[in-house]
């Protein structure tokens, strides 16, 4: 099986966030069950729960990193060429790469070969080790910063955390992966309501889109709606999309 990764091509720089905070009804014995935000660190009057193996995190292998940055290299080589060169690109190769690590780590037979195969990975184990040393070593980076007198801060945000359904139980092994190697845990998607959903959309000028404003839209306007636009303006002329109003395209200023 040749598993690569297929991307989907755009005009422009389009990022969508969608954040929505709910609670988890319940966790297995043994485990963490706390409000965290995506660093793993408390947010105080947040209800978004994790379910985490309650391990140390571990600081890793510093010998596994120079594998890791080969591989990671390779992997952003392979997602490169599948994107298109004649146009605008934003990506983050190195938060891609955690991410998969992470899900793969919960894989198992073809599914598991075929990821590390996209991941140029030889030993997972290896991976994990050295993608915590160099997670760390890079969270350290962070903080304020002098360049030629005048001041700033440097904030990292790679992607650290995982979503599953509440339903599913998750195995301690695969949890104690997470957390340890990690220092992430497992949410649960299906309690987000989709209701007044927070959404930052950047980027996108050669699309027509107006930066710089913060829209309201009325009590009960699908999220399609907004979707839908953005695909019309991306030369994806379709009409209708999920649950996406009859009128969508007409009364969604963007």
């Amino acid at each position: 099986m040749n598993a690569r990764m297929n991307a989907t091509r755009i005009d422009s720089i389009v990022s969508l966030t969608l954040v929505s905070f709910r609670s988890i009804r319940s966790f297995p014995a043994g485990l963490d069950s706390r409000s965290a935000g995506p660093d793993g660190s408390d947010l105080d009057g947040s209800d978004l729960r994790l379910v985490q193996a309650d391990v140390e995190r571990s600081a890793g292998d510093p010998a596994a990193v120079a594998g890791v940055v080969d591989a990671m290299g390779d992997f952003t080589l392979d997602l490169w060429a599948q994107l298109p060169a004649d146009q605008n690109l934003a990506l983050s190769p190195y938060s891609i790469s955690v991410a998969l690590a992470m899900t793969a780590n919960g894989a198992r037979g073809a599914t598991a070969r075929a990821m590390d195969d996209v991941l140029h990975v030889s030993s997972l184990a290896s991976y994990n080790a050295g993608l915590a040393a160099l997670t760390q070593e890079l969270a350290g980076l962070a903080g304020p910063v002098e360049v030629n007198g005048k001041k700033g801060e440097i904030d990292l945000a790679p992607a650290n955390q995982l979503f599953g359904d509440a339903s599913i139980h998750f195995q301690q092994a695969f949890l104690t992966v997470l957390a340890k190697m990690y220092g992430a845990g497992m949410s649960e998607p299906n309690s987000h309501s989709p209701e007044n959903l927070p959404i930052l959309l950047a980027g996108g000028g050669a699309a027509g889109f107006t930066p710089g404003r913060h829209v309201r839209f009325a009590n009960g306007t699908p999220l399609a709606n907004l979707n839908l636009t953005i695909l019309n303006r991306f030369g994806i002329a379709i009409e209708r999309l999920g649950d996406s109003s009859k009128n969508a395209l007409a009364t969604t200023t963007l």
